[in-house]
């Protein structure tokens, strides 16, 4: 049994469990008779001063009450003595049931007597009065009833003073019984301590020892020497354990030599293979120090690697800017990427590229590192500026053909007296349809200018609310022509917004546009604003079919319409261009909406600081 570790422990264990039941043992048998002593202390007496309390309370109640007898109210006497004599009496009986002490019931019997010749003269002191009057009373109250009042007072007092006295004995004893066993427990308790302590310290000192040297062991290995040797010849699971630790690090000192050559091997091709990549990356650790270029990098950067290898990224490229998108994506997912791209100009060339970091895990699945990976955009984005003047260029282009076919409906619309309704429907048809075109190639060029940085804007102070209460009236007709109301809820006491007038006007008519086409007859349109933290927010609810959840960012992009929601008439360009104008003051824009509870679209503008 005292071969394992396991014996070892469970033999202080049982040991100790021992001395604590013996201590447990004693205290209980203390506890006991301490018990007994107090029971004795408490129940003995306790009914009779209760009772002799309570006589003395009620008789002088009486005494009372017979003064009240004579001197105020005689019923009202009369009716109080003989509630107090009842009490007298029930405690009286309490007394005579529970006699503990010598000559109590000496007293008791001596008090029951004088209390029935008190009930007595009291009788005796009504007919005086009846017959002889109130002073006559007076003189029997203070030479024959006072006496014997207090007569009953004094022994009821004697009641007490004896059960007080045996309490007062009980108390003694009772202590007594507990010093003795205080200090009989204190000294079993002093010598079980002491010898628990020593048997503890033994055994546990016996157990540990060999811990230590096995943990000096480890600590050495994990230093790099692998080849410790611990010395421990006990018989139980540690000396197991220090046997196969030696095994072990034998093992590893041979797998050591066999698998470094592999690791190097592996790092190696690691580094090729990040080398190669075309696409520049810069590997960083945690504290933002660079650990790898490839060789793309180094021609982007104009950077050498082993110039920059264990330098700051700010200091080894030179561009806050790059350190503030790369810190910003490190710290918010393990893999992120930027969707603004960062400009790069190289031999007066603008290039463009998207930053992408990937966090590396250690084996505790702690980040150790980042790859930090620059993908180049630049003929993307000169795709997209060619798709942008081509757009441009063809809008321009449609503009005047389309002005003069819209002037020559509406000249023809002006003489219809002459045109069959065939021939009236089909001119309405061209009139329709051209206005149409003619917003599609406005919203075109809008989209073309705010994507290539040429649209101007031209800020000024102004009211929100003289701009809501604008858009709105010119949307009425359409509003009352549906059954909707369009309400104004921003308060003229608003601060003023640095804006362009034109623009944040055009912003509010396509979302009230927008909220008109989908809100249903009898619905409600509120436009609504607060100033908060140097901006004003804007905020433009209804009550109509809602967005579902997934649509909420789709719906900001170009030519993006919700599901089965799509309106055949409109362009998708409405809320791009929204954002485009919202976005070139510097503000944000977004939905909050589910399906059936209808839409809030809340945008941002700066507030006139002026």
């Amino acid at each position: 049994m005292f071969h394992s570790i396991k014996g070892k422990i469970l033999s202080i264990y049982l040991f100790l469990i021992f001395l604590i039941s013996l201590i447990a043992s004693i205290s209980i048998y203390s506890l006991f008779n301490l018990n007994k002593a107090i029971d004795g202390l408490i129940a003995s007496n306790y009914t009779s001063i209760a009772a002799a309390t309570n006589m003395i309370d009620a008789i002088e109640r009486q005494d009372s009450n017979e003064l009240i007898y004579l001197e105020v109210d005689a019923q009202r006497g009369i009716r109080a003595f003989s509630q107090n004599q009842q009490e007298f009496l029930v405690w009286l009986n309490r007394a005579k049931d529970n006699i503990t002490e010598n000559n109590e019931r000496k007293v008791i019997e001596s008090a029951n007597s004088d209390y029935l010749k008190y009930i007595e003269y009291f009788s005796k002191l009504q007919e005086i009065k009846n017959k002889s009057g109130n002073g006559e009373a007076v003189k029997f109250y203070d030479n024959e009833i006072y006496p014997v009042f207090n007569s009953v007072k004094s022994s009821c007092r004697n009641i007490l003073k004896l059960n007080e006295e045996s309490m007062f004995k009980s108390k003694q004893n009772a202590t007594e019984i507990s010093r003795k066993q205080m200090y009989g427990t204190i000294m079993i308790s002093i010598i079980s301590i002491l010898l628990g302590l020593v048997v503890s310290i033994y055994f546990t000192k016996k157990i540990v020892s060999p811990i230590f040297v096995l943990t000096e062991g480890v600590k050495s290995v994990k230093r790099g020497n692998l080849n410790h040797r611990i010395n421990i010849n006990t018989h139980d699971e540690i000396g197991e354990l220090a046997s196969e630790f030696n095994n072990m690090t034998s093992r590893l000192l041979q797998y050591d030599k066999s698998s470094i050559n592999k690791l190097m091997v592996e790092k190696n091709k690691s580094i090729a293979i990040v080398k190669s990549i075309s696409d520049p990356i810069i590997v960083i650790d945690n504290d933002y120090k660079t650990t790898l270029v490839n060789k793309s990098a180094e021609n982007v950067f104009d950077i050498s690697e082993k110039d920059v290898l264990g330098r700051h990224m700010i200091e080894a490229l030179g561009d806050k800017k790059i350190f503030n998108k790369v810190k910003l994506i490190v710290n918010n997912d393990e893999v992120a990427e930027d969707n603004d791209p960062i400009i790069i100009k190289k031999q007066n060339k603008a290039n463009y590229y998207m930053i992408t970091a990937t966090s590396i895990p250690n084996d505790d699945d702690k980040v150790s590192g980042t790859v930090c990976v620059f993908k180049d955009i630049t003929h993307l984005k000169e795709i997209e500026q060619i798709k942008s003047d081509f757009i441009s260029t063809v809008s321009h282009e449609l503009r005047t053909p389309l002005t003069s076919i819209i002037m020559g409906t509406k000249l023809l619309l002006d003489d219809t007296e002459s045109m069959t309704s065939e021939q009236k429907e089909i001119i309405q048809a061209i009139d329709e349809d051209g206005g149409q075109l003619v917003m599609l190639v406005n919203d075109l060029l809008d989209l073309s200018k705010l994507e290539s940085g040429k649209m101007q804007i031209n800020l000024e102070k102004a009211s929100i609310f003289d701009i809501a209460e604008l858009s709105l009236k010119s949307l009425s007709d359409v509003a009352e022509s549906r059954e909707i109301e369009l309400i104004n809820d921003i308060s003229p006491k608003l601060p003023q917004v640095y804006v362009d007038y034109k623009k944040i006007k055009c912003v509010i008519n396509n979302l009230v546009t927008n909220a008109l086409k989908y809100t249903d007859k009898g619905g409600i349109i509120r436009i609504s604003a607060k100033a908060e933290k140097g901006f004003m927010r804007v905020s433009v609810k209804d009550n109509g079919r809602g967005i579902p959840e997934e649509y909420h960012e789709k719906i900001f992009d170009k030519f993006s319409q919700v599901g089965d929601m799509a309106d055949a008439s409109g362009t998708g360009l409405g809320l791009a261009i929204t954002k485009g104008f919202v976005k070139q003051h510097n503000g944000d824009i977004w939905v909050e909406s589910k399906p059936g509870e209808g839409s809030n679209f809340i945008f941002t503008l700066p507030l006139y600081k002026g």
